[in-house]
């Protein structure tokens, strides 16, 4: 027991200095970025982009707003990582967590397609936000699924264009289709070569009792 105690409280402690590392990253970039930004005039655009930057609202608040509860999904995007963002994707997509959204084809209470565009206005680590760019193009490539049907999970290159992110995840889905059919005609050839070869090597059949005495009739 009090082993058990000690690696669940390492790996409380290790979740928690990944979540701290996370929020310093972000931290030193938006501090380089407002800088950068300072170092010339503050007119027009400049000065609403330092605005935006300095009132950025808190992943709490992006919870709070998209109506995102619970352990499961909260904690799969706080402990997110550059390394983690795609594998993490897959549990938005598979979790039974995801349930639809009223006059929508989005499959959780979280509104992937706004959340996207909202991005900017969080203060979320790039891997938090590739996470919920991938979720929302996976809907977006396969929109109606089966109920039991898991959507494919999007391992494609993100590019800075979400058009050309939905058409590349589109063809990977052909690709691996096509691919599925193609090992299922090759398997089906092959049980159909088995049965022919096994049938040519049954041995003949040999009558026996009443027939085997008087011959067939």
């Amino acid at each position: 027991m009090e082993a058990a105690r000690k690696t669940a409280n390492n790996a409380k402690a290790a979740a928690a200095r990944v979540e701290r590392a996370a929020k310093a990253r972000a931290a030193v970039t938006r501090a380089v970025a407002i800088s950068k930004l300072t170092a010339a005039p503050l007119t027009g655009r400049r000065a609403a982009l330092i605005g935006q930057m300095e009132t950025k609202k808190s992943l709490e608040q992006f919870f709070k707003n998209f109506q995102l509860t619970g352990a499961s999904p909260t904690n799969v995007l706080k402990k997110t990582t550059k390394e983690t963002s795609i594998t993490n994707a897959s549990k938005f997509l598979s979790k039974s967590m995801l349930i639809p959204v009223r006059g929508t084809v989005y499959p959780n209470k979280l509104n992937w397609e706004r959340a996207v565009n909202s991005l900017d206005q969080y203060d979320l680590t790039n891997a938090q936000k590739n996470l919920i760019r991938r979720v929302n193009i996976a809907i977006a490539a396969k929109p109606k699924k089966g109920r039991f049907e898991i959507r494919p999970l999007v391992k494609v290159p993100l590019s800075g264009n979400r058009s050309k992110n939905i058409a590349a995840q589109v063809n990977a889905i052909k690709k691996q289709k096509e691919a599925e059919e193609q090992a299922a005609r090759q398997q089906n050839n092959a049980n159909r070569r088995s049965r022919r070869t096994g049938g040519s090597t049954q041995p003949a059949f040999k009558p026996t009792g009443s027939v085997a005495t008087y011959g067939m009739f």
